[in-house]
């Protein structure tokens, strides 16, 4: 099963407004790599890690701005004017030849080569995500959640331009203690999980996409009384799952999983805008959902078993 925590209309972290800082053009696809550990002797400050310098020795970051010495500008954010500025076209030439550039086209115009990263740290590199969230670390735990690929690299070069994947072959726990299927096997024997609002059990055959949200015994359908829909009966799931290969869709897992709800609470002080999550578990050979897209920033967590994924560039560039 994976979990997918979906930032919505993500913005980055504070950023001052007007003139972009030159950034760096981006690595080749797949020639990221983690970062390596300071040379014996070396004297690092955790703050500056992996940070992009630009000339002027200032620190660049995806959308790093400060007003024009003519403009009059107090130097406001106004990320919501820049973002529309980037992805309407809106770029002039100097600032295009500083660097500036539209992630989405950019995207479109190199392919859809995902970025791929083995996670080789030692165990003792490697922090407690659940520490982090508890305490309420947004950036660390941001970090975390994406190592060993450094953030600056992520925000600079990856995040809305192309896919990244990390292999944590060398750390097949790193996500333990998030959500797991006994968890959700819980749940459903608890009478807790209503069809349509907490799970939905989904099937895609021949090319056809189906929804089988209603019980053996013919109970779990919506009462025409209160228009609620009725609690899935855990048996009639299981068996679904085990002999028919539907797969189940558990819908803001996060109300009863403490882990889950701090983590997501974490990413929203990071990213300034909401989130939410859902989990899928797919059996063996099979298929839940039709080939589609997401109109979200989505962080796909692997936590039990394994699953092939395709990725496709978009069809067309947005007129």
């Amino acid at each position: 099963n994976e979990l997918a925590p979906r930032p919505r209309k993500a913005m980055p972290p504070k950023s001052k407004k007007r003139k972009s800082v030159a950034s760096p053009a981006a690595e080749p696809p797949g020639e990221i790599q983690p970062a390596s550990p300071p040379s014996p002797g070396a004297d690092e400050d955790e703050d500056e890690r992996d940070e992009a310098i630009d000339d002027r020795g200032r620190s660049q970051s995806p959308f790093h701005f400060e007003a024009d010495d003519d403009s009059g500008d107090d130097g406001e954010d106004d990320l919501e004017g820049l973002v529309g500025d980037l992805l309407n076209g809106e770029i002039d030439d100097d600032d295009a030849a500083e660097g500036a550039t539209h992630s989405a086209v950019d995207a479109l115009r190199d392919g859809f080569q995902p970025v791929i990263v083995e996670d080789e740290r030692p165990p003792h590199d490697v922090d407690d995500g659940h520490a982090l969230a508890e305490a309420g670390d947004a950036e660390e735990l941001m970090r975390w959640l994406i190592a060993p690929v450094p953030l600056e690299t992520f925000m600079r070069d990856i995040w809305e331009r192309r896919p990244v994947y990390v292999s944590r072959n060398a750390h097949k726990g790193y996500f333990d203690g998030l959500l797991s299927k006994a968890d959700i096997d819980e749940w459903l024997r608890a009478g807790k999980m209503r069809y349509q609002r907490n799970v939905d059990v989904t099937s895609y055959k021949d090319g056809v996409r189906r929804t089988h949200n209603l019980n053996d015994d013919g109970s779990g359908g919506v009462d025409e009384t209160t228009n609620e829909p009725g609690f899935a009966d855990a048996d009639t799931v299981w068996r679904r799952f085990d002999e028919e290969g539907c797969s189940l869709r558990v819908l803001h897992p996060q109300r009863w999983r403490d882990p889950l709800w701090k983590t997501l609470a974490a990413l929203e002080r990071f990213w300034n805008c909401s989130t939410g999550c859902n989990c899928y578990l797919t059996p063996a050979d099979s298929q839940g959902f039709s080939p589609h897209y997401d109109d979200i920033d989505a962080f796909i967590l692997q936590l039990e078993g394994k699953k092939m994924w395709r990725g496709d560039s978009p069809r067309a560039e947005a007129g």
